[in-house]
């Protein structure tokens, strides 16, 4: 039944819609073979803020650069443990700024981030943002913005954060620290 559901949204593309894309999608591939996928996919951002290609041979794409087209190349097992698994709680962030722009731009800093998409605007005014290597909730609670950062748990995200932190990685946590203290805005 859940296959089912899934496929019931499949629609065929048509090669003449993916002619335009196959010729860009082989700088993001090692094996020509798999510039169908991303073409694909660049295909599909047209519609769509973020593509995932699922995939078991990931070493064939160029992870960041196709990252920095909002494409992710993931592992069945990361697209179910960060998209469809129930996640803990993060700890947060209290940030005393009472601008939505200016608390996107502290967890931007925060994360050591240069962009971001905003996946969702939730009913209570929070918002959901992904950056390539973070999940990120921004709930607004009377006075003050909370940032709750999640490090997505993939291989490219966890080899980028299981090196040592940089000075200026320290610095960046540090101002948005300083940035979010009460009396700050």
């Amino acid at each position: 039944m859940a296959l089912e559901s899934v496929l019931e949204y499949f629609r065929e593309v048509e090669s003449r819609e993916l002619s335009q894309f196959i010729e860009v999608s082989i700088r993001y591939v090692e094996d020509e073979v798999d510039s169908l996928y991303v073409a694909t996919a660049l295909y599909l951002k047209r519609s769509f803020k973020q593509v995932v290609i699922i995939t078991w041979n990931k070493r064939d794409f160029k992870f960041w650069q196709l990252v920095r087209h909002w494409i992710k190349v993931l592992t069945p097992r990361e697209f179910y443990v960060n998209y469809l698994r129930p996640q803990l709680a993060p700890p947060c962030l209290v940030c005393a700024i009472d601008r939505v722009d200016m608390v996107i731009k502290v967890a931007l800093l925060y994360l050591n981030e240069p962009d971001y998409v905003i996946m969702e605007h939730l009913s209570n005014g929070s918002m959901e943002l992904e950056t390539y290597c973070h999940r990120v909730l921004i709930k607004y609670e009377g006075d003050h913005f909370v940032i709750c950062p999640q490090t997505l748990n993939i291989k490219e995200c966890r080899e980028v954060y299981e090196k040592p932190m940089t000075e200026e990685r320290v610095s960046n946590v540090m101002k948005a620290y300083e940035i979010c203290k009460p009396g700050t805005k």
